[in-house]
């Protein structure tokens, strides 16, 4: 079910200000079994405008559902290729990327935090709360959008966050950022939340594979944030190097121009 939720608050002249609207998709469990789904109630409308409500939803878990949503469109592989011809045009050498002052290579933005989860931070079922995972992917990417426009920073939108998998107390919890997009003043910043699977650490470690920390994570969670640059009107171009990054930074462009035409 979706539950959507809208805060306002009175101005000085006692009117009403829309502040925030979020959109929460939400999965019944069992009370006596977190691990079984339990169907829920459906809702009737009685008026024109609840209609359009629930038929809104609906699509939005239809396009939710399709993965044509998520495919590159010949749009984008063309603002990829130009992008890069560009970045070579610049270079005396074949095939050799160059920047500019005002750009930056998209791996270089990455900032991480690892923390342990304790039992102060569990819901009801025991396991780790969904709203600390959030506070700390936030914190964490206001930290990131700040050092990378070099001043102060203030969220405008919270998008597509996902929990692939709960987290357990005892977990060792690992925070990863990055700026995957940006244009003018506005900075993408996507959080992904991975945790270390003990039980692989035996047989990577009999492999003696070199990447063992890396190998052994699983992901649960990703964030994705937009944030504002308040003191400086103009940030540095992001720049993918990697073709991993490359899908990060088209993601990164959708929900920030999704962003921008709720916010306008």
């Amino acid at each position: 079910m979706q539950v959507c939720l809208r805060l306002f608050q009175n101005d000085e002249s006692g009117n009403l200000m829309h502040l925030l609207k979020a959109e929460f998709i939400m999965v019944s469990r069992d009370p006596l079994d977190g691990t079984k789904k339990v169907r829920v109630h459906g809702l009737t409308a009685l008026t024109p405008d609840e209609a359009d409500t629930i038929n809104r939803t609906k699509e939005h878990f239809r396009k939710m559902g399709d993965s044509a949503n998520r495919q590159l469109t010949s749009e984008e592989f063309r603002l990829i290729h130009d992008m890069y011809s560009e970045l070579v045009g610049r270079s005396m050498v074949h095939d050799v990327a160059v920047l500019s002052k005002s750009e930056m290579w998209m791996h270089k933005t990455n900032l991480s935090v690892t923390e342990i989860c304790f039992p102060e931070y569990q819901n009801m079922y025991g396991k780790i709360f969904g709203g600390f995972l959030m506070r700390k992917a936030l914190e964490l990417a206001h930290t990131n959008a700040k050092l990378y426009c070099k001043g102060r920073v203030a969220i405008r939108s919270m998008d597509q966050i996902e929990f692939q998998k709960p987290v357990e107390i005892g977990h060792v919890l690992h925070f990863d950022s990055m700026v995957t997009y940006t244009e003018g003043k506005y900075i993408q910043v996507k959080v992904a939340a991975t945790i270390s699977d003990q039980h692989k650490l035996p047989e990577l470690a009999k492999l003696n594979n070199p990447t063992l920390g890396e190998e052994a994570r699983v992901n649960t969670n990703v964030f994705n944030f937009t944030m504002e640059s308040v003191e400086n009107p103009s940030v540095l171009r992001v720049v993918p190097k990697h073709y991993v990054h490359t899908t990060s930074y088209l993601e990164g462009r959708r929900l920030l121009n999704n962003t921008l035409k709720r916010i306008v």
